[in-house]
């Protein structure tokens, strides 16, 4: 809300005010004007400020409207709390004040303002489109769950059922009422049940408390019963699907976007992490890379909401920041006693995931991760060494033996030590929408399925972001898509010609693109499967 002072005009801030003298600042000047000490100003008073106030007797600092005092009475008191650790200080908004020249005329060329008041609404407008999105993702995982929660008869049969429909009716013809249809024949009422029974004896109770809040939810709304609320759900779940795999999403130029308008899901399966390891090992990748990194940020580090093979039974849990560390160490580019990771993340739930896993390790509870490959996926050699390879190079890491099932899947465990689960620091930010500290610099920052989620505008700014967080030589690595294609950077195989990259190379410099295979053709027997992976620094 840009009409409220939400950073700040509050009794923790102002009760250590006499750290730093106020005295006639904007912020001041408008409290003593009000007659308050410390509750939030109304926009009334502010407007009835700002019609006496005289920018002559207060420094020649002045305001264009109302927004731009908010703008600067919000940055101020930030400032002044950052600086006496009244608030954490690793992200605030992202201000007009953060912009440089170059950034301006970045911005302006995609149709950002620039001005204070209008770039404080435009970030502002921003933030609030992303949360309708965390809650698409979660219902998007729910629907991995309901999946996970059947046997594998009932799994396959729903999973073709659905597929068979969907690819029948073009995408502008999915209405509400057909997606019931479509939910009515391929939900059973044994499904629902066993959906509901994994629900209620699930070992995660956070997990438990995020999908019945859901059903409840719908129960009280419409006064359904629990198993048709769930149902009901389920519909939910099936039209946002419906949506994300519809063939017609797959026709675009430029397959680079075409989740940008997708929920943001928090999953990243472990085997996704077999392409980065392998493009790690690659002596001219390691090359490219800081000679020893020791601050790493990743963006969306990922919390796997279930684990589809082996079912509701294993709690939520995260891969990708141990599988970097891991992935490091074992190449030489870290240090484990001395590399530190940052988690950032727009979700609470991944945040509130790790700060927990950190408070465990903070009484001596290690951290456990419990993973499989499917019979397809463990047919490809670069995911079946990175299964057995990986927790190796981390100090301390305890590997469990490996499960072999008759259907040809592998599952295995790792513990990893209170100690390295203390090298992972929660932060809660938008990469869009906030500025990372200045305090934090990164040798390293990792973005992986992340940036797909973006659209142009988004990825924009997430450049002016990541740019000034990374340190002199620091290296932004991130992924652009999947390809299926034999080659082309398009989805559509007549065009040769590569998508637009995702930065302006004049602000951050692309120098390594390189499509990494993880199912190669003859292993699948269909189009190979190819992650794009780019390596940019600072100019």
């Amino acid at each position: 809300m840009a009409d409220v002072l939400l950073l700040g005009l509050n009794d923790a801030v102002w009760k250590h005010a006499g750290k730093e003298d106020l005295t006639g600042t904007p912020l001041a000047l408008v409290r003593r004007a009000a007659g308050r000490t410390s509750d939030d100003l109304t926009p009334s008073e502010v407007d009835a400020f700002l019609r006496t106030y005289d920018p002559g007797r207060n420094g020649g600092i002045s305001f264009r409207d109302r927004a731009d005092f908010f703008l600067f009475a919000r940055e101020s008191i930030a400032g002044f709390a950052e600086r006496h650790g009244l608030i954490p200080h690793t992200v605030r908004p992202l201000s007009a004040s953060d912009l440089d020249a170059e950034d301006t005329t970045y911005l302006r060329d995609q149709q950002i303002p620039t001005q204070p008041g209008l770039f404080a609404k435009f970030i502002d407008d921003l933030r609030e489109r992303h949360q309708p999105k965390i809650d698409e993702g979660l219902h998007d995982m729910i629907g991995d769950y309901f999946v996970a929660a059947q046997p594998d008869s009932l799994r396959m049969a729903y999973l073709s059922r659905i597929f068979e429909q969907i690819e029948m009716v073009s995408l502008g013809e999915w209405t509400p009422g057909r997606v019931k249809t479509l939910a009515d024949r391929a939900v059973s009422d044994e499904m629902l049940r066993n959906f509901l029974a994994a629900v209620d004896a699930d070992p995660d109770t956070r997990r438990n408390r995020l999908i019945d809040s859901q059903i409840g939810r719908l129960s009280v709304d419409t006064g359904m019963s629990r198993p048709q609320a769930a149902r009901c759900l389920m519909e939910m779940v099936l039209e946002g699907y419906i949506r994300y795999i519809h063939p017609d999403n797959f026709r675009m130029a430029d397959d680079s976007f075409r989740y940008a308008e997708h929920g943001l899901r928090t999953t990243s399966a472990i085997y996704l992490s077999a392409a980065h390891t392998e493009f790690l090992r690659l002596p001219e990748t390691r090359k490219s890379f800081p000679e020893k990194i020791e601050r790493v940020g990743i963006v969306g580090p990922g919390l796997e909401f279930v684990e589809i093979l082996q079912g509701p039974g294993v709690p939520r849990q995260m891969y990708e920041p141990f599988v970097m560390m891991d992935a490091l160490i074992d190449n030489g580019l870290a240090d484990a006693r001395r590399v530190e990771f940052d988690l950032i993340d727009i979700n609470p739930e991944v945040i509130e995931h790790v700060e927990e896993a950190r408070r465990r390790a903070g009484q001596g509870v290690g951290y456990t991760l419990a993973f499989s490959v499917s019979a397809f996926h463990a047919r490809s050699q670069t995911v079946r060494e990175h299964f057995m390879r990986f927790g190796r190079a981390i100090p301390g890491a305890v590997s469990g033996a490996v499960q072999r099932h008759p259907d040809g899947s592998m599952a295995r465990s790792v513990w990893i030590p209170p100690e390295t689960v203390l090298r992972m620091h929660p932060i809660l930010g938008d990469m869009t929408a906030d500025r990372f500290s200045p305090d934090h610099r990164y040798d390293l920052m990792m973005c992986f399925n992340t940036m797909v989620y973006l659209n142009q505008q988004e990825r924009v700014l997430a450049g002016i972001n990541i740019r000034r967080a990374l340190r002199d030589g620091g290296v932004f690595w991130t992924d652009n898509r999947f390809e299926t294609d034999s080659g082309e950077r398009l989805e559509n195989r007549m065009s040769v010609t590569p998508p637009d990259p995702l930065f302006d190379s004049s602000y951050l410099d692309l120098f390594v693109d390189e499509s990494r295979w993880l199912f190669p053709a003859t292993v699948t027997h269909r189009p190979s499967m190819k992650q794009v992976m780019e390596l940019y620094r600072r100019p």
